[in-house]
């Protein structure tokens, strides 16, 4: 289990509640569209760190992601095991239900896929909480075939913080 193991592949589920001009790197300038994101990692070795450190909205700048987390809200943390997985199945999986890599290459400098930041769908998430679940619901259901134990974080609006089997 990665959080007892403490590595794992994640996914921070985003929200960006409005459009933002944001320079990652030497990836280049991006304006981001309002919308619900998903960031794609993995973390061999100290995941409950990695995730503390990318909630913390100052710090020092060192990933792709580093550059965005500031403009976004982290709605749910989702945990999957290192064995039998990579970043690229699960970000494909997502894109193949209709997200989209963007921009190309975001998070992806070690490998060849598109990116591992998927932009799910345009525009706001809601204020209603049995909404979202829906929505958290269904990125579940999508990422079923990539097999292997599932656990979520769920992070409210105060940075409380919840752990659960889907």
């Amino acid at each position: 289990m990665p959080w007892q193991q403490n590595r794992g592949h994640y996914i921070l589920v985003l929200d960006l509640d409005r459009r933002v001009r944001v320079t990652v790197g030497r990836l280049g300038t991006f304006t981001f569209d309002p919308g619900l994101y998903c960031y794609v990692g993995r973390s061999k070795t100290h995941l409950r760190q990695r995730l503390a450190r990318h909630s913390r909205k100052e710090k020092t700048t060192r990933w792709h992601i580093d550059h965005l987390l500031p403009h976004t809200s982290i709605r749910v943390i989702l945990l999957f095991p290192l064995e039998g997985l990579t970043e690229c199945i699960l970000a494909q999986s997502l894109a193949r239900q209709g997200g989209i890599p963007f921009p190309t290459g975001f998070g992806a400098s070690d490998c060849s896929c598109p990116g591992h930041l998927i932009l799910l769908s345009p525009g706001k998430l809601t204020e209603n909480p049995r909404l979202n679940k829906v929505r958290l619901n269904q990125i579940l259901e999508w990422l079923k075939p990539t097999g292997g134990e599932q656990r979520w974080i769920s992070v409210s609006a105060r940075g409380k913080s919840s752990c659960a089997n889907p």
